[in-house]
């Protein structure tokens, strides 16, 4: 266990879970100055259509690999036509760490995201969490994503009957980033009732909330 990572982790899922349905990311400042990005799940139809474009891609470059081409788009996007996103990520001598969020379709922004902010240089990157993530790139971007030094600084969390991180399908994708298990709810004692129900942003928070009391 990482214990840091698990104390860091349920203050982003409640900014994640605290989104508006039309609020694809959120830019927060966090006590001490750190800048905390979230990006949320499917939300609309558009999330579908790239959930479903499982293509595989080039994000940053051919030599870093490819990646789930939906995501890779959603990722452009966001950062294409947000000033906000783009201003708020600046980098510098003296600029505060910035750590990256996201849940289920947004957990692979948040990787996506983490790899365009490396390959700009920018310094400030200190940390990424996901939650319920799907499979994200092929064997190239994993050994590009750790050869970076993004590896150690990614946690993802997931549960063991969440369905999501086993997408895609193809063994071409896989996870990038240290693998942190959720115990289910209430320390075992209550199971979720489906594999929807396993990938409830709430599931992960109960069970985050039951990993940060019983340390």
């Amino acid at each position: 266990m990482r214990p840091l990572a698990i104390l860091s982790a349920l203050p982003i899922l409640t900014v994640l879970n605290d989104h508006a349905p039309d609020e694809p990311f959120r830019c927060t400042t966090l006590h001490g100055g750190t800048r905390l990005v979230t990006f949320a799940g499917t939300r609309n139809w558009r999330d579908v259509m790239d959930d479903l474009d499982i293509r595989s891609c080039d994000l940053v470059s051919s030599r870093a690999g490819q990646v789930h081409c939906g995501i890779a788009q959603r990722t452009e996007r966001l950062w294409h036509d947000s000033r906000e996103l783009q201003n708020f990520c600046t980098t510098g001598p003296n600029a505060p760490p910035i750590v990256l969020g996201g849940y289920s379709l947004g957990g692979g922004v948040a990787i996506c995201s983490a790899a365009l902010l490396c390959e700009q240089k920018n310094t400030a990157l200190r940390s990424i969490y996901t939650f319920g993530s799907p499979k994200i790139g092929d064997s190239v971007f994993r050994k590009w994503y750790a050869s970076s030094g993004l590896w150690s600084r990614t946690h993802r969390f997931v549960t063991a009957s969440d369905p999501v991180p086993r997408l895609p399908p193809q063994a071409v994708f896989q996870h990038v980033g240290r693998r942190i298990l959720v115990p289910p709810m209430d320390g075992g004692r209550k199971r979720p009732n489906s594999l929807f129900e396993s990938h409830r942003i709430e599931t992960y928070m109960s069970g985050l909330r039951n990993m940060t009391s019983s340390r």
